[in-house]
């Protein structure tokens, strides 16, 4: 039922129609969310984090069309090397919820979060004391 209900969410038919060319990569996002919504696990390793396995199916059950075109832009236009898509994908649609409404945030905190540096890069850009000497 979670496949049915997350291709009715989305409008499934409404974008491979609009879509055409993108279809398969539609299929793709619906049986890596269903894979992920039905695990067997307790959790879901999303972003470095094991995320319960209730909650990713609720977000991923809340998905509607606008998320996931929004998603496929991003990853069409991401300029970085992506080491794992089947986690960055499994991370954008994740956090398509919380991003969407920010287009401008979503590559860059993927980036960071899901790369593990959020911590250098946060040290880095820390004011500094002048030292003494």
């Amino acid at each position: 039922w979670v496949r049915e209900e997350i291709r009715e969410n989305i409008d499934y038919e409404g974008l491979v129609w609009d879509h055409p060319c993108d279809a398969d990569i539609f299929d793709g996002y619906v049986e890596l969310m269903t894979e992920a919504a039905c695990s067997t696990k307790e959790t879901v390793r999303i972003c470095g984090q094991d995320i319960p396995t209730a909650l990713v199916r609720s977000r991923f059950l809340k998905l509607g069309r606008e998320h996931v075109e929004y998603v496929q832009d991003c990853l069409c236009h991401a300029t970085a090397a992506i080491g794992n898509i089947k986690a960055y994908t499994l991370a954008a649609l994740y956090n398509a919820l919380a991003y969407a409404l920010n287009p401008g945030w979503v590559l860059c905190i993927m980036a960071i979060v899901c790369a593990g540096i959020a911590g250098g890069l946060l040290w880095m850009s820390l004011p500094r004391k002048k030292q003494t000497t």
